[in-house]
């Protein structure tokens, strides 16, 4: 696996985290570096100065509530999916990676305005990115390894829903100035997991048929702004994890992993997810590196 990155943290096993942010830097400038190798073809960003790996704009602006997706709910209701955009204040530079993120929450909980999501946000702005936390849908029912698994393949679209949403723009209005062959997604926790199977779950026969990926509308659902590509460039995978560790192929995007080795919800290696739920087999960070 070309351009898989770890770095492992000891968090506590409960409440929400913060990354320290000599990680983040690292972090991100190696996943960029990762990506510029995997396609010579692409112009590099530029990130001479500072610009992507150190605090280069003092001032961030945040576009709230902005729509990127018309979905259906578990109960067939419709609901509208928006986002928050940070973006450095006062930046000229015409096309710019963005970074798509998505909150904790195990599909019951959490909002795009977490401390979490937040936090991460702006200071990837700071850095020079664009970056994005959004909704996706939440809750399940029956409360089982089916309905979570559901719930997990719904989110999923929606995030695939807000790559696409970025890539449009960049065809159309231009109104984020987003470069679209840089488009990044990452999330913690339940977003974790989100993000691996926007990166790695690409083929419908890898999906469980108990789950009946056709009824809830195939890997990419009906989000919007059909036609254009959701593959991420990398994946920034903080405290989540896979279903199968073979779902990551040579050739498919960067992955960076964040993970605490005591983590008591999400299994650091290879084990079981779902307290309350019939166990589920899953491989964290550690088993996704090798």
């Amino acid at each position: 696996m070309t351009g898989n990155l770890a770095r492992t943290l000891r968090r506590p096993a409960s409440g929400i985290w913060l990354l320290h942010v000599r990680f983040l830097f690292c972090f991100l400038l190696n996943l960029l570096l990762a990506a510029g190798a995997l396609a010579q073809a692409t112009a590099p960003i530029d990130t001479t100065r500072g610009r992507y790996h150190r605090p280069v704009f003092r001032q961030v602006q945040v576009r709230r509530n902005v729509e990127f997706a018309h979905v259906t709910t578990f109960l067939g209701l419709p609901q509208t999916l928006y986002m928050d955009v940070y973006e450095p204040a006062g930046d000229t530079v015409r096309r710019r990676p963005v970074v798509v993120l998505a909150h904790e929450g195990g599909f019951l909980t959490g909002t795009r305005d977490d401390a979490v999501m937040t936090d991460l946000c702006t200071r990837l702005a700071r850095l020079g990115y664009v970056a994005a936390t959004i909704d996706y849908r939440l809750y399940f029912f029956p409360f089982d390894t089916v309905g979570i698994g559901r719930a997990a393949i719904r989110a999923t679209q929606d995030m695939r829903a807000a790559v696409r949403f970025f890539r449009h723009d960049a065809a159309t209005a231009r109104r984020f100035r987003v470069h679209p062959q840089y488009v990044f997604v990452g999330g913690s926790s339940a977003g974790g997991f989100m993000a691996l199977q926007t990166g790695y779950l690409n083929k419908a026969s890898e999906v469980p048929a108990y789950l009946d990926l056709a009824a809830l509308g195939g890997l990419e659902g009906s989000g919007g702004h059909a036609g254009y590509s959701s593959r991420p460039r990398g994946v920034i995978n903080l405290c989540g994890a896979l279903a199968r560790a073979s779902w990551l192929e040579a050739g498919d995007p960067p992955l960076c992993s964040v993970h605490g080795t005591r983590d008591g919800l999400v299994p650091y290696g290879r084990g079981t997810i779902g307290a309350q739920l019939p166990p589920q087999l899953v491989y964290g960070s550690a088993a996704l590196r090798t």
